[in-house]
């Protein structure tokens, strides 16, 4: 019983969207193919269509590795690289393979449920957030 009270209360929400209470840790939940269901610009007149992407898919692995995939105007595009969060597990860094340079995103966590995730990050003086379902 205290164990369950302690995990239980170590689980809490630490996510401005997140569910209250839940048993499988943060990396259990993230770990998936997840499918962009939406994606939304803050302080622009950008509308998700006038961004051109479309088909966006990422797919994060038990071994930190990561594949973001889709089209933008109709041309394929695939990244792949490596994954972590920080120490409170609200970011998640990728930092893709340096093929071409090294780039690096960080992705705050506003939402991480079993089959729900959504994220947002500063990009350019504009806030980027995109919503993602879990297969």
């Amino acid at each position: 019983m205290i164990a369950m009270t302690i995990l239980l209360t170590t689980s809490c929400n630490k996510y401005p969207e997140g569910s209250k209470f839940t048993l499988l840790t943060a990396k259990m939940r993230l770990v998936k193919t997840w499918t962009q269901v939406s994606d939304n610009f803050s302080n622009s007149t950008f509308t998700t269509e006038e961004t051109g992407y479309s088909d966006i898919m990422v797919t994060f692995g038990k071994d930190n590795t990561y594949n973001f995939s889709g089209k933008w105007n109709s041309i394929s595009f695939e990244e792949n690289g490596t994954w972590e969060f920080n120490d409170d597990k609200t970011t998640i860094t990728l930092t893709e393979n340096p093929t071409n340079g090294s780039n690096v995103q960080v992705w705050t966590i506003v939402k991480l449920k079993n089959k729900e995730l959504k994220v947002s990050r500063s990009d350019n003086g504009f806030t980027h957030t995109i919503e993602f379902a879990g297969e």
